[in-house]
């Protein structure tokens, strides 16, 4: 319950703030391309761990 609950605060408070120094270091573009290694580690981790789909 910790744990989730240090998510649920950090993630308000460090996110604008880290936000504001890319968005001032580069560019506004730069925020989309920030997610982009998460979702690429997030399809690769998928593709290990979710079971195989039963075909009916």
């Amino acid at each position: 319950m910790g744990f989730f609950g240090f998510g649920i605060v950090l993630a308000p408070a460090l996110g604008p703030a880290f936000g504001g120094i890319l968005v001032d270091t580069f560019d506004w573009r730069a925020v989309f391309w920030l997610v982009l290694p998460f979702c690429g580690l997030g399809t690769f981790m998928a593709a290990i761990f979710m079971p195989p789909r039963e075909e009916e």
